[in-house]
């Protein structure tokens, strides 16, 4: 039995508790704002509590998590041997704004903390897809059972952080385990991305050869472009949203999707998209899920994008093709499900 006058959902476990909330749910909580306190819970003042519920106190408040279920403790003294729960130990405070709160006496680890804590224990790869997923429109879900629009593996839902806040608070936590590869991480992280798969798709593009990535200059995502009043006429649109936009060289790369459209539907609105967007001096190119699982197609997509970009592009540096080949399985086959339903 342990004494409770507080918990801390932390690591793995912030991670999930974050994915399990929907849009109204994760604004509502993020709408409330973080808890001022700095101190790590201490889950041995006040009432008796085992830590199994403990564990159902956590799951009452969001969707099923995986056990054990990691806690965040203040000291040593704190930690219990059990199967339900994993506890990792943090003496030194928190920075201000790190906790929210679930309940009455239980908090979650902010999105921030949760990613610095997530770079101690996932890889690179892994890192760079929670961050976009933390700074992007989208989460992945857990369980589809919990949502009826859920079927490509991820939901709608408003943004959890930012690179700039993420950088912020990396600042306040100098000495915290893996720091650099969360520093390294946010380098290259494609903030404001809708879906799994415009972040696979940018990491892909973007992230140097010597992680296996094309190299090309990072772009912009989910970039608004207006229509001028005069051009309304071709689009019908006051504006368009380009998935991936690089604005100096006017160049649109579309993720096209079949979740959402008939073929053709997305033939006639792609046609009307180009027209459009043609009006502003916007060149578009599509991409689809086909060719991004495809290594030789995808080739070929970029080295048309570093033409229209003007770079030069060069796949024949040694341990490319091996460096390539572990990042797109990182990527695309062993990420999150709604990677690996290629939607």
């Amino acid at each position: 039995m342990l004494r409770a006058m507080g918990f801390c959902l932390s690591h793995i476990s912030a991670l999930e508790y974050w994915r399990s909330l929907d849009a109204f749910d994760s604004s509502l909580l993020l709408a409330g704002g973080a808890s001022s306190r700095t101190a790590v819970p201490h889950p041995s003042a006040g009432g008796v509590i085992s830590c199994r519920e403990i564990a159902d106190e956590v799951l009452a408040g969001a969707g099923p998590l995986s056990e054990p279920v990691h806690i965040l403790v203040p000291s040593k003294d704190c930690r219990r041997t059990t199967d339900a729960l994993v506890f990792h130990v943090r003496a030194n405070p928190v920075p201000r704004s790190s906790l929210y709160a679930l309940s009455k006496r239980g908090f979650v680890a902010s999105p921030e903390l949760t990613f610095v804590q997530c770079a101690a224990s996932e890889s690179l790869f892994d890192l760079m897809r929670i961050g976009a997923e933390f700074t992007g429109s989208y989460g992945i879900v857990v369980d589809r059972s919990q949502y009826e629009d859920a079927s490509c593996g991820f939901v709608k839902r408003e943004r959890l952080s930012s690179v700039a806040k993420m950088q912020a608070f990396l600042a306040r936590v100098p000495g915290d385990r893996g720091l650099r590869k969360a520093r390294r991480a946010l380098r290259y992280i494609p903030e404001n991305c809708a879906s799994p798969m415009e972040a696979a798709l940018a990491l892909l593009l973007h992230l140097p050869r010597s992680l296996g990535g094309y190299g090309l200059p990072k772009p912009h995502m989910n970039y608004r472009i207006d229509m001028r009043r005069g051009d309304w006429r071709a689009s019908g649109k006051p504006y368009y949203v380009c998935d991936l936009y690089w604005p100096d060289a006017g160049l649109c790369v579309e993720y096209d999707s079949t979740m959402f459209h008939t073929q053709r539907e997305r033939i006639a609105s792609d046609s009307k998209r180009r027209n459009a967007l043609a009006f502003r001096g916007v060149s578009v190119v599509s991409v689809t899920a086909k060719q991004m699982f495809d290594r030789g197609e995808l080739d070929k997509v970029a080295f048309l994008l570093a033409k229209m970009l003007g770079v030069r592009l060069s796949l024949s540096a040694p341990e490319f093709r091996s460096r390539q080949q572990a990042l797109r399985t990182a990527l695309l086959f062993e990420g999150d499900a709604g990677v690996r339903n290629r939607r």
